[in-house]
């Protein structure tokens, strides 16, 4: 599996609705969001230099237990 194989397999873990595309308190941002989010200087930095930094750093803003 290619890494934004593996991106899209941890979004469906922590998201249930296929129509979600932005991040919310009860679904992450999808990956291909992220990707063009991460072309903007400074958006890594506040939220994680990949897509699994992203998810853990999404956990922890909303105080989600794995």
């Amino acid at each position: 599996m290619n890494q934004q194989e593996l991106d899209l397999e941890l979004y469906k873990k922590y998201s249930s609705n296929d129509e979600a595309f932005y991040e919310t308190q009860n679904y992450p941002m999808h990956p291909n969001l992220f990707y063009q989010l991460s072309m903007v200087i400074g958006f890594n930095k506040l939220n994680g230099a990949n897509y699994t930094e992203y998810i853990n750093n999404w956990l922890i803003r909303y105080n989600k237990n794995n």
